[in-house]
């Protein structure tokens, strides 16, 4: 198994474009799972059944004609989960700008084209010597700002690895670089409060936040229109020294 090394640095402006691309395309992955999880749930296969029901049994329509609102529908489901996470793409973009702080992980060295089998070496800014100097490629991205409410706090979102690059150790490294932060670079006093909200859909992001100790305070259904709702996990940890 070849290595190669990732820096874990505080984001720059120039980085802007490359986090915002970052994001989107980890947005695009949640198309499908969306879909499915939309598509199947209740209220929207009675929506289904009685539009085949009605069809068939007040207008005499033939039987292929009755099941054609199924697959229209799914069509019509699968276009509006891709829409809105190309719309959350483009608020990602205006939430860079008002972030306090982002950090990314960047391949420094050769461009690796198949990652496959390539074990990244981890290291963060104050290791920085150690890393070869030309950047390559941003692999994975986080963002910081404040937290909504009057108390103070931090809001932790937008976590994102490359597809091909997760499950080696960048989204814990970030994890923990944003933590460090908040710890001795943001200000706040201990006893503050870090959030951040994982939806169903993001199963690995909660769970690995539950590996660095956050925990779940409380949960909601998000609505999505037509009668459906997305489950959504708050999670929180509490500002203070290990």
């Amino acid at each position: 198994m070849s290595e190669c090394v990732v820096l874990v640095r505080q984001a720059r402006p120039e980085d802007q474009d490359a986090r915002v691309t970052l994001v989107r395309l980890g947005l695009a992955e949640y198309n499908f799972p969306a879909f499915l999880y939309f598509f199947l749930q209740e209220v929207m296969l009675q929506f289904v059944l009685l539009c085949c029901a009605v069809l068939f049994i007040f207008f005499s329509t033939p039987l292929w004609i009755c099941v054609l609102p199924g697959p229209a529908l799914a069509i019509v489901t699968y276009i509006g989960c891709t829409c809105v996470h190309i719309e959350l793409g483009h608020k990602h973009k205006r939430k860079v700008r008002d972030e306090w702080v982002g950090f990314v992980a960047e391949l420094r060295g050769p461009l690796v084209h198949e990652p496959h089998g390539v074990m990244p070496y981890v290291v963060s800014e104050l290791d920085a010597d150690f890393a070869p100097v030309t950047p390559t490629r941003i692999l994975g991205t986080v963002s910081l700002s404040a937290l909504w409410g009057p108390a103070d706090g931090l809001w932790l979102h937008d976590l994102t690895v490359h597809p091909q690059w997760r499950g080696r150790g960048l989204g814990g490294a970030l994890l923990q670089a944003s933590w460090q932060w908040a710890l001795r670079g943001s200000g706040l006093a201990e006893g503050a409060m870090v959030e951040a909200l994982v939806s169903r859909l993001q199963g690995s992001a909660a769970a690995l936040l539950h590996e660095q100790g956050w925990q779940t305070r409380g949960s909601y259904r998000r609505p999505a229109g037509a009668g459906t709702a997305l489950p959504v996990l708050r999670l929180s940890r509490i500002l203070e020294a290990t």
